[in-house]
């Protein structure tokens, strides 16, 4: 059975924050999601974002890329693919989450060069796109 999907973009992005926190996904940077050595799942924050839409879209599984091993969701393996960024309201792969003086902050930088956790990650999202 299919849960309900959240019909509006505020409560689909709640729900993002709300996952970032939840301390059930590992941190990862460069991938969407791969396996450690261990086969411990990482993820970056817009994996997470994967998962959160998979749970409305079960259909949508994450696949292995059999050239780099990493894993991919409908296709892609360090972006938003076009149709979980477009359900979540963004109009490109890699959205601006945040702000820091002048200069903006992408979801992937966010994750990936600025070593944002999880937590930090979810507070500057919630603070740039649902409080502006």
């Amino acid at each position: 059975m299919t849960t309900k999907s959240p019909k509006t973009k505020i409560a689909r992005l709640k729900e993002w924050f709300a996952a970032l926190r939840s301390g059930k996904y590992k941190q990862g940077t460069g991938m969407l999601c791969y396996a450690d050595a261990g086969g411990h799942l990482h993820y970056c924050c817009i994996g997470v974002a994967c998962e959160v839409y998979a749970k409305y879209h079960p259909k949508e599984k994450w696949e292995i890329n059999q050239s780099n091993a990493n894993m991919t969701f409908c296709g892609e393996d360090a972006v938003f693919p076009q149709k979980v960024a477009k359900w979540f309201g963004f109009t490109v792969v890699n959205p601006v989450i945040g702000q820091t003086g002048h200069a903006v902050i992408q979801a992937t930088s966010a994750n990936d060069s600025h070593c944002l956790t999880f937590k930090e990650i979810a507070d500057m999202g919630e603070k740039y796109l649902l409080e502006q």
